[in-house]
């Protein structure tokens, strides 16, 4: 592949990205010993393409053909799958080869609740890659009644932990937990942060309890969300920039800064985790919905 490919086209950047995800396994090999191997391989590709285009041949090329160079790949072990489905992730932004919650997928089945249970509403809240807006419909709206403020337990995968510094100067953090199903955001507050830090970890694998805060606002509901920076501090506007940029969607976010109203630039979508978050930095009564 790598001798019929142009190395223009074909960079070691590009080839190593091509392996860890997986298009590479056709070939037969680990995938670790492509990562292993691949650099030498293209070194040797490039000196034949050299010789070939100079027009220089040995004698045994002019008798019987130009001949091509061999190449005796050192084997490697394969990565642990962990290592494998984390490569695809961040080439792919999915799994192809499986899921690190594999081996807990008979253990979750048996868990009362999983986020398949509210997969409907996680979907109202998220916009969709179209830009439409998502509308709620009764089978959601019972949903809500049924699971918000609620105590649930949910296992899963930690896959971003986000800290942040509250109103009072105190760490938080917003960890999102992914399971089979989909992914939810939970917030800890500074109380909770500092007792469970050391567990908040990404990839790290955990079991929670809290909570279930649900809304299923449907963006099409607000037209603008204002925040009022009271303390008329430069780094609160920076803070809360930055979590309003967590939580892209449809929704125009306008500050109130210093007795001016400024356009954040951001767009956003209503979720309880990005409320929770701005009641920290900015105070509960220094955001709206409108």
């Amino acid at each position: 592949m790598i001798r019929r490919s142009d190395k223009s086209a074909l960079n070691k950047r590009m080839l190593e990205s091509l392996i860890k995800a997986g298009a590479l396994d056709c070939f037969g090999e680990t995938r670790a010993t492509h990562i292993v191997n691949y650099e030498a391989i293209i070194n040797v590709s490039n000196h034949d393409k050299a010789l070939s285009n100079g027009g220089q041949i040995t004698l045994f090329e002019d008798l019987f053909g130009e001949q091509e160079s061999t190449f005796n790949m050192t084997k490697i072990a394969e990565y642990p799958k962990n290592d494998i489905l984390s490569s695809e992730k961040d080439m792919l932004n999915l799994y192809l080869s499986g899921h690190p919650l594999d081996e807990y997928r008979e253990k979750y089945s048996e868990e009362a609740f999983t986020l398949n249970d509210i997969k409907p509403i996680l979907d109202v809240e998220r916009v969709g890659d179209d830009g439409e807006e998502n509308m709620e419909d009764n089978d959601v709206t019972a949903l809500i009644k049924e699971y918000d403020k609620k105590m649930v337990s949910l296992g899963g995968m930690i896959t971003d932990v986000r800290i942040r510094i509250t109103k009072s100067n105190k760490s938080m953090a917003v960890v999102k937990l992914e399971d089979l199903h989909s992914s939810i955001d939970i917030v800890f507050f500074p109380t909770m942060y500092d007792k469970y830090k050391p567990l908040l970890v990404k990839d790290k694998i955990v079991k929670v309890d809290g909570e279930l805060q649900v809304s299923g606002s449907s963006q099409i509901k607000s037209s603008k969300l204002y925040v009022n920076i009271a303390d008329n501090q430069e780094s609160t506007v920076k803070n809360v920039i930055e979590v309003l940029s967590a939580y892209p969607g449809m929704i125009p976010a306008i500050l109130k800064f210093k007795g001016k109203a400024l356009n954040s630039g951001v767009r956003i979508q209503n979720t309880t985790a990005l409320l929770s978050e701005l009641a920290a930095i900015v105070g509960e009564d220094n955001y709206k919905l409108v």
